[in-house]
């Protein structure tokens, strides 16, 4: 059964980010979950077509893709010991399944003139300045803390290789800006 083997792989694993392994964590559970607890040896295709087509609903065809992508690699740790023959979920067939990407329309110079000229507090002036300049979403900004900002030979970065989303202190940004 796939939830007998999870535990072992999580164990057995170097995880270079705790957010990666609580990713994974939630994908295969999830996984397990909706499509129920499957002898791994009689794993197919067919179970991964299902779950994309069930999670179509609710998520886009990238996040529909990782979460299939975090059982696949539970699947090759699998092969690769010998507990099956081979990975059923390589090769799969997913870009009709979930929402599209959306692509946005950048802001005008004038547009973004205009947003920083609005009064805010300083530390909403500092989420949106990250936001502009990083390309990051809102949730990755208000989970950063100052840890995570360095500076090296007069280049300022993000380092995320040990982020603990749980350790966080959350920001939020209370107003919504208009253009």
């Amino acid at each position: 059964m796939m939830s007998k083997l999870v535990e072992e792989f999580f164990v057995s694993n170097e995880w270079g980010r705790k957010k990666s392994k609580g990713l994974y964590k939630t994908n295969i559970l999830r996984f397990i979950e909706e499509m129920g607890d499957m002898e791994v040896t009689e794993i197919t295709k067919h179970p991964a077509y299902l779950y994309a087509q069930s999670q179509s609903v609710k998520f886009a065809n990238k996040s529909i893709r990782t979460q299939i992508g975090s059982v696949s690699t539970f699947l090759t740790w699998l092969e690769q010991r010998g507990i099956i023959a081979e990975t059923p979920f390589s090769g799969l067939k997913l870009q009709s399944y979930g929402k599209k990407t959306k692509n946005y329309i950048p802001f005008e110079q004038d547009e973004l003139a205009r947003l920083f000229a609005q009064e805010m507090k300083s530390d909403e002036r500092l989420i949106l300045s990250v936001l502009v300049t990083t390309g990051m979403r809102l949730d990755e900004v208000c989970l950063l803390n100052w840890s995570q900002f360095k500076e090296q030979d007069g280049i300022r970065y993000f380092d995320l290789r040990d982020s603990d989303p749980v350790s966080y202190t959350h920001l939020t940004l209370p107003t919504i800006y208009s253009v």
